[in-house]
């Protein structure tokens, strides 16, 4: 979501003749993210993440904008998570959505494009069925926020409702997470099992 409203905003400033850009947030995502997505999908997400948003030129100096957030996405859950309150962006000072400090890893300097990122490809079978399901997520926050009191609520009912409507996708997702569990517990049980054998 971050990118396509990222690359509507540079476009529409150089169409205006204000020189744009791109700023890469690198960040842990299942921690920066965690506090709002469902376990299903935070499953998906990488360690180290990215968001980006924009960077545009005025006054002789480089600002940020992160337009990631749109008005009615916002008030269908940003009483969920701050993470999605809506940016009031006054055209002077840098606006990014609020993340903790410890969870950016790096933040870029102004990059001209972000080809090199589009084509980077998903590097895990989770990875690909993550970007299905964190878009359902965000289709279902749209129609179903307003009705979510807690993050508990939230957790329950999308994973029904993604069941419900993508069930093929939703079985192969689920089966492909008990596998990455049970792959963490035997390594955890090996490196045990080697710590004692050295003892």
């Amino acid at each position: 979501m971050c990118t396509s409203s990222t690359n509507l905003l540079v476009a529409l400033m150089r169409a205006s003749s204000i020189p744009a850009g791109y700023c890469i947030f690198r960040v842990r995502g299942g921690e920066s993210f965690g506090h709002l997505v469902p376990r299903i999908i935070k499953r998906t997400i990488d360690h180290d993440s990215v968001h980006i948003v924009g960077y545009v030129y005025i006054n002789n100096k480089w600002i940020k904008c992160d337009a990631s957030t749109d008005k009615e996405f916002s008030e269908s859950s940003s009483h969920i998570s701050n993470i999605t309150k809506l940016i009031t962006w006054d055209g002077e000072h840098d606006d990014v959505h609020l993340m903790p400090k410890e969870h950016i890893i790096s933040i870029s300097d102004p990059i001209d494009n972000i080809d090199f990122q589009l084509r980077k490809k998903p590097r895990k079978f989770t990875q690909v069925f993550g970007f299905h399901v964190g878009n359902g997520f965000i289709d279902y926050l749209r129609l179903m926020g307003k009705d979510i009191s807690n993050s508990k609520m939230l957790e329950e009912s999308f994973e029904k409702w993604y069941r419900k409507k993508y069930l093929k996708r939703y079985i192969l997702l689920k089966l492909n997470a008990t596998r990455l569990v049970n792959n963490v517990r035997k390594i955890s049980w090996q490196a045990r099992y080697v710590h004692k054998i050295k003892k």
